[in-house]
């Protein structure tokens, strides 16, 4: 690999967008998803379907947005089945979970396996000892590959209890583990994650005599023991609801949520605990608008121990906007920035915050758009909080579009993971997905052996400029023109080439639509063929009329 410093200046361009519409046209809509090292996207959740209702929908995509497959599951009752959470393991076998209505009971977790061909290996369903809702909220597979859901289950006399369950990989349930709170209230599943050893954290709503609703922490070992347990009740008493929660590269485990203040409203409440359930920091924060709510959705660190939270908070002048807070490990405040849409009285909510190898940090969720009911934007801060870009998704129907999930693969692309409105299909199942731009000019470029990407010459040009490069094998190659927005305005070359050196002259009079004096940049992107591996590279010219 060669390295060269310097700095960079990200955009954002999306790549592919994969719908998908129920046959219905109702509410379709993608709730998770999760990626392998290959760079495939797989997504999961519901699809409205005629004459049974909403159905669980996985799909498979390769890394360039093909459809590799889809399946479509529908339960006994013939009616509501929804994914809430999708994952693969390091043989390509994906999990899903959630609820599914069974023959005489109202809903009942369900996880099912495919194998890395969408054939279903198994099915296996929990109901609780009412036959009535039961939930799976989230999933995970662990280091030897066993399954763990969490979920909440409505159980007689106790109202709403946890419940976690470990399953080995072919299915065989390994334990169930429940919770029953104070006076048998509402314990409802929120959060799920795995420590470094295996450990398995809980987090959730706990409803409590005299404390109305409570954060609530449970840690368990591999064998579903359980090592400590904690809640956190607000200074008032009041409604305090868990949302999001985090373990960093130490153990420690950082939880965020609403808690109602002592003369304010909903506050941000973020906690930091050690491995050990020692509770190292509190901070709350609240907004500008001190009778008005701020409430965390996401959280997220880096891997210095930075914590991120974001949010929705009331403005002095604004409506709903995004709140993002940065605290350092030691729980101080480093800074903290808000966002406002298109205009001031819109509706800004996130919905998932994630950071990069750098440090800077992702924000995305929904704002009411101009004409629009509400659109998808993505914001990105560097690590001292100043906002490197942001990009907005509008439906061509303008309608109602949210993003569920976000991440970024391995490759620094971001995948969202939601619903956008379709041209007549009511709400549509969406993944997107959107590469990082980076210009180069006395940049950061990572290349491997053998492969470069030269600077056009000549430049600034006008009307011709000749663009080199080389590959280490042969490939399948791409390179695009960009403009300062991220957008693709001429594709030069998309087609399977041989290893060596070369180049092509680049004709902007050739171009349809003609491009304006500007800025532009040139990405290559180039796939292996003998190993699969990816490499891309940018660079920027400029055009002068």
């Amino acid at each position: 690999m060669i390295l060269s410093s310097g700095t960079a200046h990200s955009q954002l361009s999306q790549t592919w967008l994969r719908t998908h519409n129920g046959s219905a046209n109702g509410t379709d809509e993608a709730l998770s998803h999760a990626t392998d090292n290959a760079g495939n996207v797989y997504a999961a959740g519901k699809i409205f379907s005629t004459g049974s209702g909403f159905d669980i929908f996985v799909a498979k995509y390769g890394e360039n947005g093909s459809i590799v497959w889809e399946r479509t599951f529908n339960g006994a009752d013939n009616a509501k089945d929804i994914a809430y959470a999708v994952e693969v393991d390091n043989s390509g076998n994906v999990f899903v979970a959630g609820e599914s209505a069974g023959d005489s009971t109202a809903a009942d977790f369900i996880t099912i396996k495919y194998n890395n061909d969408g054939s279903e290996q198994w099915i296996n369903r929990y109901d609780g000892n009412s036959n009535s809702m039961d939930f799976i909220e989230k999933l995970l597979i662990d280091d030897l590959g066993n399954v763990i859901v969490l979920g909440t289950s409505y159980e007689t006399g106790n109202l709403f209890d946890l419940v976690l369950i470990k399953y080995t990989n072919a299915g065989a349930m390994q334990w169930t583990k429940k919770y029953n709170g104070q006076a048998s209230g509402n314990d409802i599943a929120d959060d799920l994650a795995l420590d470094e050893a295996g450990n398995i954290v809980v987090a959730a709503n706990s409803f409590s005599s005299g404390t109305l609703s409570d954060f609530l922490i449970l840690k368990y070992n591999s064998n579903g023991d359980t090592l400590w347990s904690r809640k956190y009740n607000g200074p008032v008493n009041g409604h305090d609801n868990f949302t999001s929660m985090t373990i960093d590269n130490n153990g420690d485990i950082a939880i965020a949520g609403s808690s109602v203040g002592s003369g304010t409203s909903l506050d941000f409440a973020v906690l930091k605990y050690s491995s050990m359930g020692e509770l190292l920091w509190l901070r709350r924060y609240t907004g500008p608008a001190t009778s008005s709510p701020d409430e965390p959705k996401a959280i997220a660190h880096d891997s210095a121990g930075n914590i991120y939270v974001t949010g929705t908070s009331v403005g002095q002048s604004t409506s709903y906007d995004y709140l993002t807070v940065k605290y350092s490990p030691s729980g101080d405040m480093i800074w903290d920035r808000r966002y406002t849409g298109q205009f001031n009285n819109s509706f800004d909510e996130p919905t998932g915050i994630c950071t990069d190898a750098s440090g800077n940090v992702l924000v995305a969720g929904m704002s009411d758009g101009i004409g629009a009911l509400s659109d998808m934007v993505i914001l990105k801060y560097d690590s001292v909080g100043s906002l490197i870009w942001n990009t907005r998704y509008s439906s061509a129907s303008n309608g109602f579009d949210k993003p569920n999930k976000m991440s970024i693969d391995n490759y620094g692309s971001v995948l969202i993971s939601g619903t956008v409105t379709g041209a007549g299909t009511g709400m549509d199942f969406a993944v997107l997905k959107y590469s990082q731009l980076t210009a180069v000019g006395s940049t950061t470029e990572l290349s491997p052996s053998g492969f470069s990407l030269s600077q056009n010459y000549p430049n600034p040009f006008n009307p011709s400029t000749t663009i080199g490069f080389t590959l280490p094998f042969d490939g399948s190659v791409s390179l695009n023109i960009y403009d300062v927005e991220g957008k693709k305005v001429a594709q030069l070359i998309n087609k399977i080439m041989p290893a060596g050196s070369h180049s092509l002259t680049f004709n902007v009079s050739e171009s349809k639509p003609q491009l304006p004096t500007g800025t532009y940049f040139y990405r290559l992107k180039y796939v292996a063929l003998n190993s699969g591996m990816q490499f891309s590279n940018v660079k920027k010219m400029l055009l002068i009329k």
